[in-house]
């Protein structure tokens, strides 16, 4: 298989399909192991190359997959090819869905109307683009509240996600969404906590997304400036961003423990997605 091994930090591998910057999106981008112990990885979107599908299959042994992605993204994303059939469960759970209330109530009166009007005459991708550059996800600090919205608005989500973490056999697990950076992203940051991973070390895995994404970052740049939203936000992995992610986790829910408990996971099964991630 021809892959390469390009980056190490803190013990974790990351791994890059060699023709990954010829490819862009071809190849599984900003993939690597969540923590150490190997038992659950994150990556972007899936690649489309056989290569791809045998890395998950053969290399990886990934028994089930976590897809964070929306309809709409997947409608447009091609699935992986392969000669044999799916090897991996799948789970699919749309952890941004319910942001758009969150964009509607953060928009001007104006903005409002103006968004329900290009919605009424069916222009959607107008109505849509206005909403998004009108809302919080255009302005300064727009990443950090989107990070807290996915959070404080996904709980039915997450509650999905981290029973079904509690199987044993659903490791080695890839968790994935689009660029794999923000819903991947916090959610892998739940996953660190719930090891008992330093902050510090939550940091650092979260800012090697702008290094498993740089062969990309031009193509993502122009997508998300013509979503409306702001490029110098949302572009990359801020580390203000997932401080303030971390923070209002403590602050508003006490700590992942709570947070969980709050959203239907008990202690019990707590444990055991503790012991599933640790592989003990």
């Amino acid at each position: 298989m021809d892959m390469t091994v390009a980056h190490f930090c803190a013990g974790r591998t990351i791994f890059f399909d060699s023709k990954m910057r010829a490819a862009g999106f071809e190849s599984t981008l900003n993939l690597r192991p969540v923590g150490s112990s190997r038992r659950v990885f994150r990556s972007a979107k899936l690649g489309t190359s056989r290569e791809s599908a045998t890395q998950l299959d053969e290399t990886l042994r990934i028994a089930s997959i976590i897809d964070l992605r929306g309809p709409w993204e997947k409608k447009k994303d091609r699935t992986p090819a392969t000669d044999k059939p799916a090897q991996q469960l799948h789970l699919s759970v749309d952890l941004s869905h319910n942001v758009i209330g969150t964009v509607l109530r953060s928009l001007s009166w104006r903005c409002l109307w103006v968004t329900l009007y290009y919605a009424l005459t069916f222009r959607w991708t107008m109505a849509k683009r206005f909403a998004v550059q009108g809302s919080f996800l255009n302005k300064p600090g727009g990443l950090t509240r989107f990070y807290i919205v996915l959070l404080d608005n996904h709980g039915n989500e997450l509650n999905r996600i981290f029973r079904f973490l509690t199987e044993k056999s659903h490791f080695p697990v890839l968790i994935h969404c689009s660029a794999g950076k923000d819903r991947t992203g916090i959610l892998s940051a739940l996953i660190h906590r719930l090891m008992g991973t330093p902050d510090a070390d939550i940091l650092k895995d979260y800012l090697l997304s702008n290094k498993g994404l740089e062969s990309v970052r031009t193509l993502l740049e122009k997508e998300v400036g013509n979503m409306g939203m702001c490029v110098d936000e949302f572009a990359g992995c801020k580390e203000e961003a997932m401080i303030g992610f971390l923070d209002h986790l403590d602050t508003r829910y006490g700590g992942v423990h709570s947070y969980l408990e709050s959203i239907g996971v008990s202690r019990t099964e707590q444990d055991l997605v503790r012991t599933n991630l640790l592989g003990a």
